[in-house]
């Protein structure tokens, strides 16, 4: 249910490996305690057991591994004494004997920790907790699932409930709910929580279950008493519960299990007495984690928000008691408690009548608020979230953006149209009202209000109004407009004017045209550099990220012939670097089209001429194998060809060193020698050329390299001139050996130079 015994078999394979591995003398005793019911037969597997006495005469290590220590038919309060008496019996060998023990935090025993902690020292004993599931275990249990992993992932963020996903039993619940309806939007927040929390109040372990061990109480007398233990910690600010036998030593923040009893609780209008046994039965729920030892806490602060509103509601609190409750005692301004601001927005989504009690004070507070199919609650809401921006009583138009959605309704449009076209009146503060439009526009965005698009497109347009508005705005068009309002931004987009500072109104209108508005000539004619280095905003983003994608094979020689043009810029701030990347990975997939071959060369050749190497560079590292079209020899060869040509064309001579490098392989080198061979099929300068990328391929510690050249260098003259200096003998006293003398003392040098450097760095670099 909650992954106890899985970790524990990931424990014990992770130890067998380990010994297979180092052949160490360890040997390993695994047992499942849910098995047992008397003490004698425990005794006998596990400390009379060949494997224990072989460890006792010996000078090995043996690693005990005891699961389902909570399910153990044997009496908890027995257990604990007797593996504690039995370990004491060894306690001369006990640092051979490594014990791993899984179980419930809130069936622990205390003492039984007490008593190893003595037995093995503070540093060698240790209580640990599950970890919640992270987002990929969530992400391979969808697509397990046969779901699209980003739409449930997506569905669970906008949902609000991430803490039900982060445990096992509850993500199998959200799981079947998107199972059945393709959706989580099928029911509201508050179904969800309400169901959710069920879930955790269940015995989900089947052994428990079939051996009679779930407990006294069902699932909705756990829910409702552990409704109450939230209603006490959330009103009262308590952190846990203490549920050691010394109350002295309980921290100041928690509070005591005595002081939640009480003789009876209600569900339904069903009376059942609360005992002390009764309240440690709901704290074993997956509702609740440990916060150190004796201490029990909620296992994530939203359970107990949304249950602390659940209890209250459920017991049918007045009105006039929930204001004492969730309200400050200054009469002169009273607002929500801020640590109660959650479970506020729970109880108005329950109750209307908190709902508009929390409404003329407390607006933001209600964002939160899953109001369901209630129409005329969301242009309450709307009506004074929007009031509250323009007076000032709220300024973050943002903070909320994730609930936005929650605000649709039929007559939305005709509450924002106003505040998007809103002139500020000579008594009203110019930035109160600029926050109110722009929280009306996200608004209309979340909320995919597409009546409004054309009011949008007109504040865009308009150059007096604030350049912040005209670009959030326009956010808005390029993140949901229909194409017939993106295409009135092309203007924008190839020039915003000088007024556009921060080139934000360009990148928007950028991202709401391209491609279907604005053809590649337009767009890398348009191209200029930021103007603002140091930020990344919607321009930057559009470079990096929304313009290489969707570029077509028709586009690439006017992407490629842009990228020549800019050969010469290498400076390591260049905005366009991580474009060019993406324009070369793009059109090495279409190398078989002449044109893109020939200015693919062009573009590379340019970068060899400054030795420079043309591979990509893919998020800040080089990636050799990034042009894998060039993995066909056909079309690798075709691109060698080019650059030769090219090479011949300029009388230029690139580093053919590192154009082998970047995209020859060594079994061109046998293409390369027949192409040398080919008798009156190019000049002799472009025989020089084949030579020295034939130079620049050679691998002298290759058997079959030198083998080919030593052929070769006999029937052609060409290689012969070219591996003079490896064919040829060389006079010890020439001017040519005085020379290669001078360059290797040169070479060690700085190798030695090299060595030194490296000895004085300090340790740490």
């Amino acid at each position: 249910g909650i992954g106890k015994s899985t970790a524990m078999e990931a424990a014990c394979q992770h130890q067998n490996d380990k010994i297979k591995e180092s052949r160490e003398n360890v040997e390993i005793l695994n047992l499942d305690l849910r098995a047992y019911g008397e003490v004698e037969r425990l005794i006998h597997d596990l400390f009379e057991s060949e494997i224990f006495k072989v460890w006792r005469s010996g000078s090995g290590l043996l690693v005990i591994f005891l699961d389902s220590y909570d399910e153990c038919l044997l009496e908890l309060k027995k257990l604990g004494p007797l593996l504690a008496d039995q370990l004491k019996k060894y306690k001369s060998q006990i640092s051979r004997l490594h014990l791993r023990i899984a179980c419930r935090t809130a069936v622990w025993p205390s003492f039984l920790g007490d008593e190893l902690k003595k037995l093995y020292g503070d540093e060698a004993f240790g209580i640990y907790q599950l970890a919640p599931l992270r987002c990929v275990d969530v992400d391979e249990a969808a697509a397990q699932n046969g779901f699209d992993t980003f739409s449930f992932l997506n569905a669970v963020r906008d949902k609000n409930v991430i803490s039900f996903a982060i445990k096992p039993i509850t993500l199998r619940f959200l799981l079947n709910i998107y199972r059945s309806h393709g959706t989580l939007d099928a029911t509201t927040n508050i179904d969800l929580y309400h169901n959710g929390c069920i879930c955790l109040c269940e015995e989900p372990n089947e052994s428990r279950v079939a051996s009679k061990q779930q407990g006294n109480l069902n699932k909705n007398q756990r829910l409702i008493i552990a409704a109450r233990i939230a209603a006490v910690t959330i009103l009262s600010n308590r952190e846990a519960v203490w549920s050691g036998i010394h109350q002295d030593d309980a921290p100041n923040q928690d509070f005591s299990i005595d002081s939640i009893l009480s003789n009876c609780e209600s569900y339904n209008n069903n009376l059942f007495d609360v005992s002390d046994q009764d309240i440690k039965e709901t704290l074993d729920t997956g509702l609740f984690s440990a916060r150190g030892e004796n201490r029990l806490g909620w296992a994530h602060q939203s359970y107990a928000e949304f249950l602390a509103a659940w209890y209250i509601d459920h017991h049918q609190t007045p009105i006039h008691e929930i204001s004492e409750l969730l309200f400050s005692q200054d009469q002169q301004n009273r607002r929500l408690i801020p640590q109660l601001q959650q479970t506020a927005a729970w109880l108005a989504g329950m109750r209307q009548d908190v709902f508009d009690l929390i409404i003329e004070s407390d607006t933001e507070a209600l964002l939160t608020v899953d109001i369901g199919a209630r129409e005329q609650t969301a242009k309450i809401l709307v009506e004074h979230l929007l009031s509250d921006f323009r007076k000032g009583k709220i300024y973050d138009y943002y903070k909320y953006i994730d609930c936005y959605h929650r605000l649709q309704h039929a007559g939305l449009a005709d509450q924002l149209r106003p505040y998007i076209k809103l002139i500020s009146q000579a008594n009203e503060t110019r930035d109160f009202i600029s926050n109110a439009r722009h929280a009306a526009i996200r608004i209309a965005e979340q909320c995919r209000v597409i009546e409004i698009q054309q009011d949008l497109v007109d504040l865009v347009l308009d150059t007096n109004e604030d350049n912040y508005l005209r670009s959030s705005a326009a956010h808005a068009i390029s993140d949901y407009g229909v194409e017939i309002y993106k295409q009135r931004l092309k203007p924008l987009a190839l020039d915003a004017g000088s007024d556009d500072s921060d080139d934000e109104l360009k990148g928007y209108a950028l991202r709401a045209t391209w491609p279907n508005h604005i053809s590649a000539a337009e767009m890398f004619g348009h191209l200029t550099k930021p103007k603002q280095l140091n930020l990344t905003g919607s321009y930057k983003i559009f470079i990096y990220s929304k313009l290489a994608p969707y570029l077509k094979p028709d586009d690439l020689p006017v992407a490629l012939d842009w990228l020549k043009k800019r050969q010469g810029e290498n400076d390591w701030r260049d905005p366009f670097k991580e474009l060019g990347n993406q324009i070369t990975l793009e059109a090495s997939r279409y190398l078989m089209v002449p044109d893109i071959l020939r200015l693919f060369a062009d573009v590379a050749f340019m970068r060899w001429e400054s030795h420079i190497r043309f591979v990509p560079i893919e998020h800040g590292q080089r990636t050799d194998d990034a042009l894998a079209s060039l993995e066909d020899d056909t079309l690798r060869r075709d691109l060698l060809s080019q650059v030769v040509y090219l090479a011949c064309e300029r009388h230029s001579h690139p580093d053919f060193y590192i154009i082998f490098q970047d995209i020859a392989k060594p079994i061109d080198l046998s293409w390369i020698l027949n192409k040398l061979s080919e008798a009156n099929s190019h000049s002799r300068t472009e025989d020089e050329m084949w030579a020295k990328l034939l130079r620049g391929g050679f691998d002298i510690a290759n058997f079959n390299h030198v083998d080919a050249i030593l052929t070769s260098s006999q029937i052609n003259n060409t290689v012969q001139v070219a591996f003079k200096y490896f064919l040829e003998p060389i006079d010890l006293d020439s001017d040519e050996a005085t020379k290669l003398k001078e360059c290797y003392k040169d070479d060690q040098g700085i190798a030695e130079d090299s060595q030194i450097v490296h000895a004085n760095v300090p340790l740490e670099q």
